[in-house]
């Protein structure tokens, strides 16, 4: 849900006229998981953290770690966003491949200072890891974007009716227009556009180093108490388009820590700190903050050895400025979930995100509906 200052814009707004967009790649890139899920051969080989355990620690019941979804606030994403990670790295010559698709639904209207996000994307990324040995692991990120005027305003109007949530106007609104606009402080335009779009992202690299041996092996031991701590170090290129936001047109480098805990047979935390150096964007206009501080917190309660439920929130700073209180609060999210095991080295995850969540969730888009599959090998 979404509150916005005022329903209807203005006739000074800079806010284009409706626009329809054509047929999103919502459907097909679900298609094309579910075909991946069902079809794609894997091999039965267990990575480091995945094995077996004795029963004094886990009883065979095993994290599947946090849920990989940021908060995809239009002004968010064109900056490094470390995924949420559990401790875990990958063994020597161990491989993990993961297929995530994000849909956010964007709805704010901010006629005072020419501010509109209404539109939906769908965010396609393969991600691949493989592990170097001495706990050790290099990762890519490809990401792949649709913006269009989307489908998902049907789902959304049912999802805050049969919650009694408030729908923040939108059923004022003309359904399935793309219109994104977006100024600075001083009224300079950002972005100012009402087509669908498509194309590439920004690619992301990344290592990551275990701090505790083997890493969320070591939660499934003996002791289920223990913690597990892995560092990272990412770097994210400028394959994006700026002057449409898919990217920064910077590079951005970002440190940070992953930490997971089991205090319960039951129950793993997983806590992710991330501090972001964002480099300039070549979108003039585009007036942010040079470095982020990223937290996630992320709370799986496994109910078998194949289903765990997750609710998480992640929070960073707003990165660009717009001198409006509402528009300018943090970029916070929450989501919940659940990862299933679907066959041994397979498993998929199916999750929604809110704003607007008390204090767990601030600002971001009205709805994200993400899912995806992940391979061990």
């Amino acid at each position: 849900m979404r509150i916005r200052t005022q329903l209807r814009p203005s006739p000074a707004s800079p806010v284009p006229p409706r626009h329809l967009a054509p047929a999103p790649a919502t459907v097909r890139c679900l298609t094309a998981l579910l075909a991946v899920v069902a079809c794609a051969p894997v091999t039965a080989v267990t990575p480091v953290y995945a094995r077996q355990s004795s029963d004094g620690g886990g009883g065979g019941i095993l994290p599947k770690g946090p849920l990989p979804v940021r908060n995809p606030e239009p002004t968010n994403t064109p900056f490094l966003l470390p995924t949420p990670v559990d401790a875990s790295v990958l063994g020597r010559e161990k491989s993990r491949a993961e297929l995530n698709l994000d849909v956010p639904n964007h709805l704010l209207v901010v006629p005072q200072i020419g501010y509109t996000t209404d539109f939906e994307e769908q965010r396609l990324y393969l991600n691949y890891a493989r592990g170097l040995g001495g706990g050790q692991e290099l990762g890519i990120r490809l990401p792949y974007i649709w913006r269009n005027g989307g489908r998902m305003d049907w789902f959304i109007d049912w999802w805050h009716k049969s919650f009694r949530m408030g729908g923040g106007g939108r059923e004022l609104l003309p359904r399935q227009r793309t219109v994104f606009v977006v100024r600075d402080v001083s009224g300079n335009v950002v972005i100012q556009d009402s087509r669908a779009r498509e194309g590439l992202g920004d690619v992301v690299l990344e290592y990551r180093r275990s701090l505790t041996g083997n890493g969320t092996e070591s939660l499934t031991g003996d002791d289920p108490r223990r913690i597990a701590a892995s560092a990272r170090a990412l770097l994210k290129l400028p394959t994006g388009d700026s002057d449409y936001l898919f990217g920064s047109g910077a590079t951005d480098f970002g440190l940070g820590i992953a930490v997971s805990a089991r205090p319960a047979r039951r129950i793993a935390v997983h806590g992710n700190l991330s501090h972001v150096w964002a480099g300039r964007s070549n979108n003039e206009n585009f007036d942010h903050r040079s470095t982020f501080v990223h937290s996630v917190l992320s709370i799986e309660w496994m109910m078998d050895g194949r289903t765990s439920f997750v609710v998480q929130t992640d929070d960073n700073p707003a990165p660009h400025r717009t001198g409006y209180y509402y528009t300018d609060r943090a970029r916070r999210s929450f989501t919940f979930g659940f990862w299933r095991t679907l066959k041994p080295g397979a498993m998929a995850y199916l999750s929604l995100g809110e704003n607007d969540f008390g204090f767990v969730a601030k600002q971001a888009p009205d709805v994200t509906l993400s899912a995806g599959t992940r391979f061990l090998f």
